[in-house]
């Protein structure tokens, strides 16, 4: 028995030595700083706002202070231990609608008084969300196979908008960068149906608050042209699939593009049409009928120049395609932002432009050909939104 207590005594005593060696390293050696966190204050906030100021120590907190925009909420509180959780209300409602900066300092209790300072940064905005339709519903009229251009303001800047119509939900996005306009393009599809459509406009905020707004659009008819085109050789026809990309090659990198496209505006203003025009050799929706490709729709607008004439960018954007395919040719694709692309076809060759340039307005990005399916020198300009082909024409209108 005497054993087993000289033991446990020597246990006990060995431990209280190593618990009172831990506690003197660290109070004289020890350089880490306190760990500080704050659960509860987002990047936005409006009203009361409930926070948790945290912190950690490997010795202990001796004392926490925070400073709102530089003036003193917690003067010095005393802490005393190794793990603290502060409640912390911040009233937004005294404060303008504006960004703040909130401080928060911690000092441990060791020899060298080591502190910590974070500082959080949030924006107050206690202002209801307002908005209201540019245009008069009896304007929301648009025809098959063009854009139905819907603009809306707000009375701030806010976090998301999306227009739901025809069974789906597209983006709305600022007319540019810091404007409280925001525009959605949504496509109205050839074969779409005519009548009258309902939307709604759906509005959030950067604290939550949400808005709907109400209207409807008339689709009207659009009376497309039918068209037979001349027998394309079929060895140059030949030639142009083994020199090209397949169709569905095409098609899968569209479809990949416009998902990739980002949500916002690359560009402003009314698009160019993109050479010096002479002539328009097909129309916009145009249902044609070919020896080779049977009956189909020819969503885009043929258009020539001048022999061997320049062809450049419509807008602003990045160049995403510069390849050849059977049917197109020479093909360039601009990605000009919010799903809206450019792709203009059959080039002779391309300008010096690679994937992934940023390219201006009026760049040049190739030469007027006849590469691919093609009965002469022509370009074949479709514009697609949401990779549902527009007439490209419609936007180079300054009131569209």
């Amino acid at each position: 028995m005497a054993a087993f207590m000289r033991k446990l005594l020597f246990v006990v005593g060995f431990l209280i030595i190593g618990y009172i060696g831990w506690v003197g390293y660290h109070y004289f050696f020890d350089q880490s700083v306190p760990q500080i966190e704050l659960v509860g204050l987002k990047d936005y906030a409006s009203g009361d706002v409930s926070c948790i100021i945290k912190g950690r120590d490997k010795y202990k907190i001796k004392s926490l202070a925070v400073w709102l925009d530089n003036k003193e909420l917690i003067v010095e509180e005393k802490v005393g231990k190794s793990v603290c959780e502060r409640p912390l209300i911040i009233a937004t409602s005294q404060l303008t609608n504006e960004p703040h900066a909130l401080r928060i300092k911690m000092i441990d209790g060791t020899y060298h008084r080591n502190g910590a300072t974070k500082e959080i940064n949030f924006t107050v905005d206690n202002t209801p969300l307002q908005a209201a339709l540019i245009r008069p519903e009896s304007d929301f009229k648009v025809s098959q196979g063009h854009t139905f251009h819907v603009p809306f303001q707000c009375n701030k800047r806010i976090k998301k908008a999306s227009i739901k119509v025809l069974s789906r939900e597209f983006l709305a996005v600022p007319e540019s960068d810091y404007e409280t306009i925001y525009e959605c393009f949504v496509p109205i599809d050839c074969e779409e149906m005519p009548g009258e459509q309902p939307f709604i406009v759906d509005l959030e905020d950067f604290v939550g608050n949400r808005l709907t707004l109400n209207g409807k659009v008339q689709i009207a008819s659009f009376p497309f042209k039918k068209q037979i085109i001349r027998k394309v050789d079929e060895d140059q026809f030949a030639e142009e699939r083994r020199l090209g990309r397949s169709e569905k090659e095409f098609y899968d990198l569209l479809q990949e593009v416009t998902a990739q496209s980002p949500a916002k505006k690359l560009w402003r203003g009314p698009f160019f049409v993109p050479l010096n025009l002479t002539s328009i050799t097909c129309e916009f929706g145009v249902k044609r009928i070919s020896q080779e490709r049977g009956c189909y729709r020819h969503a885009a607008l043929d258009v020539i120049g001048l022999p061997k004439t320049v062809i450049w960018a419509p807008q602003d954007g990045v160049v995403k395609i510069k390849d050849r395919f059977g049917v197109t040719g020479n093909t360039v694709l601009i990605d000009h932002g919010c799903g809206v692309l450019s792709i203009l076809c059959h080039l002779d060759r391309f300008a010096d432009i690679e994937v992934g340039d940023k390219i201006r307005r009026g760049k040049p990005v190739g030469i007027m050909g006849k590469t691919g399916y093609a009965t002469g020198d022509h370009l074949h300009w479709e514009m697609r939104v949401n990779n549902i082909c527009v007439d490209p024409l419609e936007w180079t209108k300054r009131d569209f």
